[in-house]
């Protein structure tokens, strides 16, 4: 067969003639979320490009842009006939906060046009992904997959793509000829003629009219709701499941609410089916639990949980790892057993305790009969003081073992064992991120994440710069293993100089208010949001919140509300 293109419904087909075929399949995008519509014209150009560039997707994708002026005069009565119908739906039903929000936009824009004079244009967005295959049955099999998995992907930043004609396509970039065996390359050419690119376009450019009566709030329509925004009345949720990022991130003032927000979102994202593991520094998450009407399970570490150290060398032995070099790789994240001169010392009686143990304490003993081998009596004394104390952390249930549990809400309260140890946050930080590798996954479930794990007071851990990595591994380990993490701390500073990669992989930044002017300057270098919005949240107290949801860069004042709930 001689080589030739021809279109066939989503789909341009190349037939090589070298048993061979390769297609092309089109997408166009069909719907944009309020959110990317609400951004101000710098914001939406770093916006497309931040999407762009996060699609490795392993597979080549194309977009293409066609933009055409639409006449200044009938846009205008369009946003006026919006604005007008929309005002009055909200005067007589002023529940309908979405037609308050339709207005808004809808006259906002229109006095832009009005007042700058702006050209109005109406976009198109074309997608294109090519697969290749020795027929043209595998060819469109493999190019469907990945469209789903783009489709995916583009979902959860609030953009919706559907199936694009070929054949109007072509019409619609003036393609048509009689010369079908060179339409491919003539359909290249024309494309690279054509495509506009994007940062010399202003945000009346990016508008397309048929948007402003269909918008979607996608990624704070669903899921677990966080309250009012103040601005809109609209309300808000946080959708996990769909988010670009499931991390959490709760930053407040000493008494302004940090744990009573964590512990409503534990008891919603438990009634989503999502196991959730609370470790509480300070006894305080069982009364708070308890005043929301929440079941939950109170373990002490110490008395009630062991770490279940013995079972990660079990689960290593079994998966053929050395576990003498991950439990050094865990002890050593305590501060007296990261010193570099007792280092060997504790290396040395890890890998000379070969011997099956039953418990955290047998096999901590048993290291510690070892230390008489060490070369000098300072790092015997000082390695053997410290194992002699985490010994103490006994009890009938592990850690380790609680990522094996069923579903609910499990509380670790670490607070005696915080007073006998002082280093025990980033030891339980540490043991959990390899437990997360180690312990064998749950068969496939319909949820994407299994397990939720907050730590509060994180800001005790993050602070020292040697345990910072303790927090980026159990973000990134968290992830990939369907775990994710959710964090407390009471400043920014430490975060803002040591784990900016940290703050990119948050899909859900909560800011508690305070009057301080140096928190908010810190603030302010992780989210977009303006001072006069500062100001406000300045004169606020309790019950408030700023809160940004990735991929949107804008942040959102929203009043908290007493219960919260799934939708």
């Amino acid at each position: 067969m001689s080589g030739g293109v021809r279109l066939r419904g989503s789909y341009t087909i190349l037939e090589s003639g070298r048993k061979k075929v390769c297609v092309k399949k089109l997408m166009k995008v069909v719907n944009v979320s309020t959110a990317v519509q609400d951004l101000d014209d710098i914001s939406s150009v770093k916006y497309l490009k931040a999407y762009v560039n996060s699609l490795n997707l392993g597979f080549p994708i194309e977009f293409h842009t066609f933009i055409r002026p639409v006449d200044r005069v009938e846009f205008v009565k369009t946003l006026e006939k919006i604005y007008v119908e929309s005002s009055v739906v909200y005067e007589v039903n002023p529940m309908k906060t979405e037609s308050r929000v339709r207005a808004e936009r809808a006259k906002a824009l229109r006095d832009r046009v009005l007042r700058d004079s702006a050209q109005p244009f109406e976009v198109e967005v074309y997608v294109a992904i090519s697969a290749c295959g020795e027929d043209l049955g595998s060819a469109i099999e493999v190019a469907e997959m990945r469209s789903r998995l783009l489709k995916g992907v583009l979902s959860a930043l609030g953009i919706e793509i559907g199936d694009a004609s070929s054949e109007d396509f072509v019409k619609t970039f003036n393609l048509a000829s009689s010369e079908s065996t060179n339409l491919l390359l003539r359909l290249l050419r024309k494309l690279r003629r054509r495509l506009i690119v994007v940062d010399r376009v202003t945000l009346p450019a990016l508008t397309h009219i048929p948007l402003l009566g269909r918008t979607k709030v996608f990624l704070r329509s669903r899921g677990v709701k966080l309250g009012i925004d103040v601005e809109s009345g609209e309300s808000v949720y946080w959708n996990m499941e769909e988010s670009s990022s499931p991390h959490v991130l709760v930053v407040g003032p000493s008494g302004i609410g940090k744990t009573t927000f964590l512990a409503k979102l534990s008891k919603d994202i438990s009634e989503a089916g999502v196991k959730v593991l609370v470790v509480d520094p300070r006894n305080e998450y069982s009364g708070i639990l308890n005043s929301l009407g929440a079941s939950f399970r109170r373990l002490e570490l110490g008395k009630d949980l062991a770490l279940g150290l013995w079972e990660l060398v079990k689960l290593l032995g079994l998966q053929r790892q050395e576990p003498a070099e991950v439990l050094l790789e865990i002890l050593s994240t305590h501060g007296e057993l990261g010193r570099r001169e007792v280092f060997s010392c504790l290396y040395s009686s890890l890998k000379s305790s070969s011997v099956a143990v039953d418990n955290d304490a047998e096999l901590l003993n048993l290291v510690r009969s070892y230390l008489r081998y060490c070369q000098d009596d300072y790092s015997e004394y000082l390695v053997g003081k410290v194992l002699l104390t985490l010994s103490e952390l006994s009890g009938d249930r592990s850690l380790v073992g609680l990522l094996r549990e069923a579903g609910g809400i499990y509380v670790v309260d670490i607070s005696r064992a915080q007073s006998i140890d002082p280093h025990v946050v980033p030891l339980v930080m540490k043991v959990l991120s390899v437990a997360m590798r180690t312990v064998p996954r749950e068969p496939q479930r319909e949820v994407r994440y299994h397990t939720f794990v907050v730590v509060d007071e994180a800001w005790s851990v993050m602070k020292e710069s040697q345990h910072i990595s303790i927090v980026e591994e159990l973000v990134r380990v968290g992830r990939g293993y369907g775990v994710p993490l959710a964090l407390a701390t009471q400043t920014l500073v430490d975060l803002t100089k040591n784990v900016r990669a940290l703050l990119d992989s948050i899909g859900l930044l909560v800011v508690m208010p305070s009057t301080s002017v140096e928190y908010w300057k810190e603030v302010r270098k992780l989210a977009k949001v303006s001072w006069e919005r500062i100001e406000r949240m300045r004169s606020l107290g309790r019950g408030y919140a700023l809160v940004r949801i990735a991929p949107d860069p804008r942040s959102i004042i929203v009043k908290l509300e007493p219960s919260q709930g799934l939708n």
